[in-house]
């Protein structure tokens, strides 16, 4: 199983992948390769061997530097060599299998914020895959932003414009793969952790008993 979350800045994503990270079962990491973000779509057509390899190549040097993280390219290039056809949804899974599964650990999810736009993109790659889209009171997110951004005034004021695409995409999203996607409000994980972990381990078809708040 693979796992996309996402939601706008300063709305509670980083502390609820944390908490799903908690599960034995899975490994949530933030940001690691941000895949949606700096890979997909951006080095086509992806099934040459030249745009695979430097897309490869320019992750490893990017999580090296920013992680400190070694992603065995080398290994990956071998499968890749071995398939007869190199697609996006190939290369992140066997990226993120190589930084983060073993033998106990089969279930990656990676947290990218503001890629709520790309969920339609992940399931497309992923039909099995799950994501979730964290959403939270948007004067919430304002007064926080406005607090930790160093852009200009009226900058920040961008932020409830973010939370309002993200709530509607929430919404469509929801009806649209129904089985696949879930939005959770930061206010229910913050109130009620415990009840909002069970219903999103539900969702990832795992079971909810272990330490779920384990700090």
């Amino acid at each position: 199983l693979q796992l996309l979350i996402t939601g706008c800045y300063r709305s509670g994503t980083e502390f609820s992948s944390i908490l799903i990270n908690n599960h034995p079962d899975i490994v949530v990491t933030m940001y690691t390769t941000s895949f949606m973000r700096y890979c997909y779509n951006k080095y086509n057509p992806i099934k040459v061997r030249a745009n695979y390899t430097k897309l490869l190549k320019d992750s490893k040097k990017r999580i090296k530097i920013r992680w400190n993280k070694n992603l065995n390219i080398l290994k990956i290039l071998d499968i890749c060599n071995k398939e007869k056809k190199v697609t996006y949804q190939l290369l992140y899974d066997l990226m993120m299998s190589d930084l983060f599964l073993n033998n106990n650990t089969k279930i990656w999810g990676e947290k990218t914020q503001l890629v709520w736009r790309q969920i339609p993109n992940f399931l497309r790659m992923f039909p099995s895959g799950k994501s979730i889209n964290i959403i939270r009171d948007p004067r919430s997110v304002l007064a926080s932003f406005k607090k930790s951004t160093y852009n200009p005034e009226p900058a920040y004021l961008g932020a409830v414009f973010n939370c309002y695409d993200s709530m509607q995409k929430s919404l469509l999203y929801s009806k649209k793969y129904k089985k696949n996607f879930l939005f959770i409000r930061y206010e229910d994980i913050a109130s009620n952790p415990k009840r909002t972990l069970k219903k999103i381990y539900k969702f990832l078809n795992l079971s909810h008993n272990h330490n779920l708040l384990n700090n």
